[in-house]
């Protein structure tokens, strides 16, 4: 019989409890994932003692890490709002941090009397939005630029490709047409995670990442190059899977999502 002492910033200072620690630590994890903690599956009893005696560095691998998105905001003079949403989660074996302009996609529409928006969005060397920051007159649901950080760019619909080009004057409005609607539904980030999972499990996924990964120093990050090398050497018919995957989430919430135009609707209306 052992204490268990897990320190928990979101429901409270310390929680501690007696009894088995195996069984009490599989507990907390069980409900950790609902209330945005990650927690190491090894949590040991820490008393004031060992408190004192444990370097900084040696601390911080004890505590829980955040894993959903960190949001700032608030009013600012001239009534302007302002949106600062960061990715929490930072790998604990390596830092990297952006070298080159490819990793900043930002669009500056703001005028003097508020109108229009200035929007920055930073892309990871994994190829993930790490943060979004907003500012402009108009009011935005944060709640949707929140469910962006940690997706790959390439949901964004070649953003990086058309901005670079010219052709997105302006974040905000690029990412209200009516494309995007499909990546704010409830149900979206549920269709990645089981579109992920069937994806890695396929075999020759696997053999494609492990043969463009063999000489790539993950700690530099993924060369845009080389994302882009793979994503082109998919599988065909994996390419037809991700596509059908795709149509039947659209499908299943088009009481929702009435602005896309599925193929059966195409068929119906006389085109060949």
């Amino acid at each position: 019989v052992s204490q268990l002492r897990i320190l928990d910033p979101v429901n409270g200072d310390v929680a501690a409890a007696g009894g088995d620690s195996a069984a009490l630590e599989e507990r907390y994890l069980s409900t950790s994932q609902s209330r945005g903690l990650h927690v190491e599956p090894t949590m040991p009893s820490l008393t004031a003692e060992s408190y004192a005696e444990m370097e900084p560095s040696d601390l911080a691998d004890l505590l829980p890490g955040f894993y959903m998105p960190i949001a700032r905001g608030g009013l600012l003079p001239g009534n302007l709002h302002f949106y600062h949403i960061k990715s929490a989660r930072e790998s604990r074996q390596h830092k990297v941090t952006p070298t080159g302009d490819e990793d900043v996609i930002v669009t500056d529409t703001l005028q003097p009397d508020g109108t229009g928006h200035f929007c920055q969005i930073m892309i990871d060397p994994m190829g993930k939005i790490s943060s979004i920051t907003y500012l402009g007159g108009e009011e935005l649901q944060v709640e949707s630029l929140w469910s962006l950080v940690g997706l790959g760019e390439t949901f964004l619909n070649l953003l990086y490709k058309r901005w670079k080009s010219g052709d997105v004057p302006d974040i905000v409005e690029f990412l209200t047409d009516e494309w995007a609607v499909a990546l704010f539904h409830d149900h979206f980030m549920e269709f990645c995670h089981q579109l992920k999972l069937e994806i890695a499990a396929d075999g020759e996924v696997k053999d494609l990442v492990e043969r463009h990964l063999e000489n790539v120093d993950l700690t530099s990050g993924l060369p845009r190059k080389l994302r882009a090398e793979a994503r082109n050497d998919l599988p065909p018919e994996i390419v037809t899977k991700m596509q059908d995957r795709l149509l039947e989430y659209l499908r299943k919430n088009t009481n929702h999502l009435t602005q896309y135009f599925l193929p059966e609707n195409f068929s119906q209306s006389g085109h060949v």
